[in-house]
């Protein structure tokens, strides 16, 4: 019998407000996007995809909303592959799934960020984090 156990990390267990923003302002710098966008006016909507926040943040819509995603995608990566803060608990409850699973994690990707996540406290976003048999 299979067990899984699948997290919603961003926002949830990793504190990405800051790699958000900035990502988003650099994908906005590269792509001439004015204003620059605020913590205040992004916190709402996170959870929406970029194309959304962008049309309803900017009036964004098209083929410079598709650019932007792919560059915000591009540097949100990175940032958080550079790393970011785990909410408190959070370190410490990897390894109590680990020993209750098979003793290894299994790590699937979102559509849009590289493998991020690893156990040992690096973090990521937008993806699934099962622990146990297949």
């Amino acid at each position: 019998m299979a067990l899984a156990v699948l997290f919603d990390l961003d926002g949830t267990l990793m504190d990405t407000l800051a790699s958000i923003v900035e990502a988003m302002n650099e994908a906005a710098t590269e792509l001439h996007v004015v204003p620059e966008f605020r913590e205040g006016e992004l916190r709402p909507t996170i959870g929406k995809p970029v194309p959304r926040q962008l049309e309803e943040l900017r009036g964004i819509s098209g083929p410079l909303a598709d650019a932007f995603t792919d560059r915000y995608y591009a540097h949100f990566t990175r940032l958080v592959e550079r790393g970011v803060r785990l909410y408190p608990g959070v370190a410490e409850t990897f390894p109590i799934l680990r020993i209750a699973g098979s003793g290894r994690y299994r790590r699937g990707g979102g559509t849009r960020c590289g493998e991020c996540f690893k156990p040992s406290g690096s973090s990521r976003t937008s993806t699934r984090l099962s622990a146990g048999t297949t």
